[in-house]
């Protein structure tokens, strides 16, 4: 059965950018097996980079609903999906073992409490009848081609018109997001999480103290919920493509890859490039908050820093 990792870019010119900086991170860490992209983007640079360009139909919608048309979209038998605000940073082989037993599947957990999407748990499960729902993180998914999966992807697309009534918020106020909803799909045909051991796709949001991070060295490391987290692929989330890090390391893979300049060579000069003006920047940040707020001065950490600092 032929394996492959396929992503989404249509849309602004960040998330092509983006698309592109996925690729190279697994021509560089994981470039034993195809990719592809879905896209409206015509961009040169992005196509040579994917093994497979598969057109867009945007008449299906825009944004994430675009996610829920990945079964049919996908050229292979067993699929991983991969957000394009990611980077692969280390060999991801091991997730194929991870998700071999099931139809279509998550990084998360399950739960009967609480709240999701802005929306009771306990009101979904007796809405829909199922003893709990999937709690997990969109920026991957696992599926086979297979009927079960078919039908999954089916019914979280239906649900599309039940968003609203259901109670899910929108992301920023205005799109659909597809995770509540194949949240749901997946929980009425019963398809179950994986749990990764925090090594497999993982995003730093919401996360303490210091972010160890180069894509070119396999070093991916924060502290999140009490735990450890060394992910292999890195979520940076959509709205990071202008912060240090994303930048940082979209610099390296550029360096290593198009211009051919060795992993080391290229991590030392361009933290040496960007970190210097960075710890500027926070001390500047820092300085004014204690000026202007009365905040106290805090002078450490100042490598490596907080993710949204």
């Amino acid at each position: 059965m032929s394996k492959g990792i396929i992503t989404i870019a249509t849309g602004k010119k960040q998330y092509i950018h983006m698309a592109k900086m996925l690729a190279v991170s697994l021509k560089l860490n994981y470039p034993v097996l195809p990719i592809a992209v879905i896209t409206d983007s015509e961009d040169t640079e992005l196509r040579s980079l994917y093994d497979f360009i598969i057109s867009a139909d945007m008449t299906k919608g825009n944004g994430y609903i675009q996610k829920l048309n990945m079964y049919e979209y996908s050229p292979f038998d067993e699929t991983i999906f991969i957000d394009v605000d990611c980077m692969v940073v280390k060999n991801i082989d091991f997730l194929w073992g991870l998700f071999k037993d099931e139809h279509v599947s998550v990084i998360g957990f399950k739960q009967n409490t609480g709240h999701h999407f802005g929306t009771s748990i306990d009101n979904l499960c007796k809405y829909f009848k199922i003893d709990d729902i999937l709690i997990f993180n969109g920026g991957m998914y696992y599926f086979k081609k297979d009927s079960i999966a078919q039908s999954v992807f089916e019914k979280a697309r239906q649900l599309i018109y039940e968003y609203e009534e259901l109670g899910f918020a929108k992301v920023r106020g205005t799109s659909i997001n597809e995770e509540p909803l194949m949240s749901i799909g997946m929980s009425l045909h019963n398809m179950q999480p994986v749990f990764d051991n925090w090594k497999g796709m993982h995003m730093a949001c919401g996360s303490i103290g210091e972010v160890d991070l180069d894509v070119l060295k396999g070093r991916c490391m924060f502290q999140k919920n009490g735990f450890t987290v060394k992910p292999a692929v890195m979520h940076y989330g959509g709205t990071s493509y202008n912060k240090f890090y994303y930048r940082r390391e979209a610099a390296k893979l550029r360096l290593a890859y198009f211009f051919k300049v060795p992993k080391r060579v290229t991590s030392l000069l361009v933290n040496g490039f960007y970190n210097p003006l960075y710890i500027l920047y926070i001390f500047s940040y820092r300085l004014a908050r204690t000026f202007f707020k009365g905040v106290p001065l805090k002078f450490s950490p100042l490598m490596p820093y907080n993710f949204y600092e």
